[in-house]
This record gives structure tokens, sequence and C-alpha cells, in this order.
């Protein structure tokens, strides 16, 4: 009887803990699926990319060459060129996207009414191929007294501008383009975090005297500091990026003059028409760099402002 007694809750707690076991297993079969996606679509091929960096690989054979390319890469002019393009445009698209976006977006959400049509024409362009994109913005731009942004121009007393054609105004002309083309994302992003604000910290600040202005600088601009570091991030890691558009306009050369030489055409150039897979690896694997080290100093310079 005794031996029966003290059987049974020691057979309860094993068959409770092959139940437990059994459910732990039965999700890890669920996830499995996903892991194996994961090291054969995106661990595998980076590993893979990393070893071939250190070669110097044709796309077919090659041998290991150590630092070589990483040292060939940063000693090469044309790189830090490459690395000058992309950041200025990437400064300027980035800073000017970020204001203008968040100053829409503030104007939209004070509407009593019509916000959904205005959310559907800025975010419009985002949806349009990069690639007509460029082709149209190379129609406007067109470098004549007849391109329609001279015409405009025109208008205030300013000459007719090369753009596209002449090196000093063609990274102007893709910033341009890069911010028309984005800034309907990002507005929608700061929409969303704006509505998420309680109206109540807004009605005690009208009790306390705060003006419309104040309310923006000192409570909505605060309170929207994780949006302002999402979108800073998400566009620099797109600046980086940057390749359609410029290859679209000048090619990979970067025409005119170099001028939108960037660092994802510098990769391209090196891979597909020098057949240098091992150094545009490489270059890969800096700018993969350079973006984490921006990334971080972004998370800082948030961070430290909230403190």
């Amino acid at each position: 009887m005794n031996v029966q007694a003290a059987s049974r809750p020691q057979g309860r707690r094993t068959r409770s803990l092959l139940v437990a076991t059994a459910s732990q297993l039965t999700g890890y079969l669920f996830v499995l699926p996903l892991v194996a996606a994961l090291l054969a679509f995106s661990y595998y091929p980076m590993l893979e990319a990393l070893r071939l960096s250190f070669t110097n690989s044709n796309g077919v054979s090659g041998t290991y060459v150590g630092l070589s390319n990483y040292k060939y890469v940063l000693s090469d002019p044309l790189f830090w060129s490459a690395l000058y393009n992309t950041v200025y445009m990437g400064v300027l698209s980035v800073v000017f996207g970020v204001i203008l976006s968040f100053i829409f977006a503030t104007l939209v959400n004070s509407l009593p009414f019509g916000q959904a049509f205005f959310k559907a024409i800025y975010f419009a362009p985002n949806v349009t191929s990069i690639i007509a994109t460029a082709l149209v913005f190379l129609f406007l731009f067109y470098p004549t007294d007849h391109g329609l942004a001279n015409v405009f121009l025109s208008w205030f007393g300013i000459g007719s501008l090369r753009w596209f054609a002449d090196p000093r105004f063609a990274r102007l002309g893709i910033v341009i383009m890069a911010i028309w083309h984005s800034i309907g994302y990002a507005m929608l992003i700061w929409l969303a975090g704006l509505q998420s604000v309680p109206r109540t910290l807004y009605e005690a600040a009208d009790v306390d005297g705060a003006g419309k202005f104040q309310e923006w600088l000192y409570l909505t601009i605060p309170l929207l500091r994780p949006i302002f570091l999402f979108v800073v991030v998400v566009d620099t890691i797109g600046s980086f990026k940057r390749f359609a558009d410029v290859y679209q306009i000048g090619g990979t050369d970067g025409q005119p003059g170099g001028a939108l030489a960037t660092l994802m055409i510098y990769i391209y150039r090196l891979a597909f028409n020098g057949f240098d897979f091992g150094t545009s690896t490489a270059t890969a694997f800096i700018v993969f760099l350079i973006i984490a080290v921006c990334t971080l100093v972004n998370f800082r310079l948030f961070r430290d402002t909230g403190s």
C-alpha cells in the first residue's frame, strides 16, 4: 500500500515532465525550418563572403591573399572618392529628408479632415520604381533652358544649371530626387508617432499656458526621439546602399566626372567590370563596418540627448 501510494506522485511527476519536454520539442520543431533557412541563405553566404574577401577570386577560383584586398581598397583613391560622394549625398538627403518629412507629418496631423488623401499623395512616390523616378528626373533636370527645373529657376532670375551634366550640381539633383522618393515613407512613420502621443499631455500643456510652437518643441519632439532614431538609422543605411538611381543616371563611371560614383558603384565596378570578386567583397565588408559605426553613433547620440 505504501509503495503504491508513493509511486503514484512519482508517476505523475514523470508524466508531467514528459509532457513538458514534448511541448518544448514541439516548439523547437516549429522553429527549426526558420533556423535552417537562416543558416542556409543568410549566415552561410555571409561566412562564405568573408572567406572570399581574403582571396583573389575571379568568381571561379582564387588563392588566399590575407589582408591584401583590404589594404588595396583603403589605399585606392577611387574608394575614398566614392565614400565622399556617398557621404555627401547621404548627409544632405538624411538631414533634409528627416526635417521635411517631420514638418509635413506635423502639418498633415493637424488637419481636421483629408489626412488619408495627403497620406496617399505623399506616399505615392515611394511605391514608384526608382529607375522610373531617375528617368523622370533626367527629363525634369534637362541641362538646357528648356528643362522644367531651369524654367522654374528662370522665374526667379536664376540662370540655367547643367544639373546632371555638371559635377557641381549632379549630386544635388540626386539629393532632391532621393528626398522626393522617400519622404512619404518617413512621413507615415512620423504620423504614427504623432498620433500615439496622448492628448492629455497637450491638454496639460495648454493649462500651463504653453503655445503650439512650445508644445511642438518641448513636448512633441522629445517624445518622438525613438522615431527620430529609427528614421535616421533607416535613411542612413539606405544612403550607403544607393545604387540604382546613380547607376541609371551616371552609369558605372558615375558621370559626370565621377561625381555620382557611390560605394555601391565602386563595388559593382570591381566585381562585374574587373571580375575582382575578392576585392569587391572586401569593400562590401568595409562598408558594413562603416554602417555599423554610423548606427552605433546614432544610438549613442540619441541616448545622450535623452539623458
